[in-house]
């Protein structure tokens, strides 16, 4: 007895066979997979395909392949010839995605976020979760794309959808962050300094410690002739710090003479000298740090506050911070200029409510008040989305200085190039 399988084939079964013990071999053989299995099976398939990955991007071979292949493009253009389109060499990321194929859209989707997911732990947990909403977000975007204009969209749709998904992965990450380790705010920093400065009360220096390892190096090392001083009267600094040597002191007063000295050249040697003598007397001055940032991030605050609704008036409240802050960070430095400046999201938002204002009054001269309306509220739309941005960066230098000065981590960008590159190669696209 023939009879034709779901795949088209023919298959003979014994005459005197009965038709349940067929109809069961049949569904034993062809029944379609349990959603549960399937999502199993697809993501031990998307590790495969994401070692693949990372195997094909070290391989030599492929480099030196890839790179006969782009000279013999160039070749073809020379000739006024257009060279087809190709993807990098990628045969492990070939066999390992042949080895299986998902048989629901549960899987697909598990299987391209396992394979994201993989070849983003390259860059630890954070890769490996943006590599997952990455690499989801890629099978999703080219699935709307495809459904929607067709499957040669499925490309750009991925794309879009690996960078969607990243930014999902990203701000989880964030939100875990915070969750767990929130910034301080500017109240607790400084709260945190006055009880770390208090402590450095108990530490003391006798008479002898002072005028041995501080105020007599600091007079010898002091030249009159240096910095136009008379030999007969000595600075009021240079006095305090005799004072110092004769009386004995502790850090707390110490630290506080030092804070109080001013920008000469003669009061920056004593302030030198000073951190130099509390440093051999391993005294502890993360305090100063601390009254630092929550300084900082204080006139930060203060800028955004005192600017109100206006982005322009903030923006150059904060570049006045930025020039007067003293011992930034390289990240706190550029998060400041940044945070002062406009970005190009912010340029083109703008730029863009400039033509919609002009077609605003245009169309509601007459022509059609209501889409006069329509474009006008397009622009404010515009107009608040530069704004948001523009705050968006100056809180982000908000919270590099509350963090002390660490910047903070972007990981979409690297879940969209694992995400979409992992399903490139899988898909062919």
């Amino acid at each position: 007895m023939q009879v034709q399988l779901p795949n088209g084939d023919v298959a003979e079964f014994p005459d005197n066979m009965k038709q349940a013990d067929i109809e069961a071999v049949l569904q034993k053989q062809f029944a379609a997979p349990s959603v549960g299995t399937d999502v199993a099976k697809s993501a031990a398939s998307g590790v495969g395909i994401g070692a693949g990955n990372i195997a094909d991007a070290l391989n030599p071979v492929n480099w030196g392949h890839d790179l006969m292949a782009n000279v013999s493009d160039l070749g073809q253009l020379f000739k006024g010839q257009v060279p087809n389109a190709r993807q990098p060499s990628a045969p492990a990321t070939q066999f390992m995605a042949d080895l299986y194929q998902p048989k629901t859209e549960a899987g697909r989707l598990t299987q391209g976020g396992a394979a994201g997911a993989t070849t983003g732990i390259i860059g630890g947990l954070p890769g490996v979760l943006t590599g997952f909403t990455g690499g989801v977000g890629s099978e999703a975007g080219g699935d709307l794309s495809s459904a929607t204009f067709g499957e040669g969209a499925r490309p750009i749709g991925s794309l879009f959808g690996a960078l969607a998904g990243g930014k999902v992965g990203n701000a989880a990450l964030n939100g875990i962050r915070g969750f767990t380790n929130p910034a301080p705010s500017p109240e607790s920093l400084r709260a945190d300094y006055v009880l770390a400065k208090n402590q450095t009360k108990n530490i003391d220096f006798s008479p002898e410690q002072v005028s041995q390892g501080l105020t007599q190096p600091t007079i010898d090392a002091v030249q009159p002739s240096v910095f136009n001083i008379s030999d007969r009267i000595a600075p009021a600094a240079l006095q305090d710090l005799q004072d110092f040597g004769r009386k004995g002191t502790n850090a707390y007063q110490l630290d506080e003479f030092r804070s109080q000295l001013g920008g000469d050249p003669l009061s920056s040697r004593i302030r030198d000298n000073i951190d130099t003598f509390t440093d051999s007397a391993d005294v502890p001055t993360d305090y100063r740090d601390l009254y630092r940032r929550s300084k900082l991030a204080r006139n930060i605050t203060n800028a955004m506050d005192a600017g109100g609704s206006s982005v322009t008036q903030a923006r150059t409240r904060l570049r006045n911070v930025a020039t007067s802050a003293r011992g930034s960070t390289p990240a706190e430095q550029a998060a400041l200029r940044r945070a002062g400046s406009i970005g190009i999201g912010e340029s083109a938002a703008r730029v863009g409510r400039v033509p919609a204002a002009i077609l605003s009054a245009v169309t509601g001269s007459g022509y059609s008040p209501s889409a006069g309306l329509g474009v006008y509220a397009g622009g404010r739309i515009l107009d608040n989305v530069a704004d948001a941005i523009a705050r968006r960066r100056m809180n982000d230098a908000l919270q590099i200085v509350l963090r002390g000065g660490k910047l903070p981590p972007q990981y979409s960008g690297f879940g969209a190039l694992t995400g979409f590159g992992a399903n490139s190669n899988n898909r062919g696209l």
